[in-house]
């Protein structure tokens, strides 16, 4: 489905709840009467939140497509494995949503399909740190900021340098780097 596609969707499923809402105004309203007025017109507009449409929406999705393919990216590279911690993301099929994997799922070897890494979790970029770490033999291979964006460090002298304009994108390309 094309972008274009996606965001003639969302905005048809934006108007469908504001109309159901609408429909049952009163099961949305508490006790003294007030209901998601807010709410109904954020999705009759498309204002003031990037689900809701418009440039914002347009700048969302190619948000999300760079994310994903860095995603893809790092599933990719044979060093590559789910740890505790590390949470997914999968925005197609029936299932879809984020889920945080525990470490009975990783024993268990129950992966969530089709899911990708969310890249801007904290708990998921300290994991791929691990991954890098392991791929390297080193425990004090790491990345940090520089002028230009942020630098990959390990003592391996054979190690390619590794600059990338984000620390997510330096951590995958130094996974993929990786002997």
């Amino acid at each position: 489905m094309s972008e274009k596609d996606e965001i003639a969707r969302l905005r048809s499923v934006m108007a469908a709840a504001a109309d159901e809402i609408e429909q049952h105004w009163d099961a949305h309203c508490d006790a003294e009467g007030f209901g998601p007025v807010n709410l109904v017109r954020r999705l009759r507009t498309g204002k003031g939140d990037y689900r809701a449409g418009g440039a914002a929406l347009d700048a969302a999705l190619s948000r999300r497509s760079m994310t994903d393919d860095l995603a893809r990216r790092a599933v990719a590279c044979r060093h590559w494995r789910w740890l505790p911690g590390m949470r997914a993301e999968r925005w197609t099929g029936p299932c879809y949503g984020t889920y945080r994997y525990s470490d009975h799922d990783v024993r268990a070897h129950r992966w969530w399909p089709g899911g990708l890494p969310v890249l801007n979790d904290p708990a998921t970029l300290g994991c791929l740190l691990a991954l890098v770490r392991a791929a390297y033999d080193d425990e004090l291979a790491h990345v940090r900021p520089c002028a230009g964006g942020w630098d990959f460090y390990t003592l391996d002298p054979m190690a390619p340098r590794v600059t990338a304009p984000s620390e997510a994108q330096c951590l995958v390309a130094a996974l993929e780097a990786a002997p």
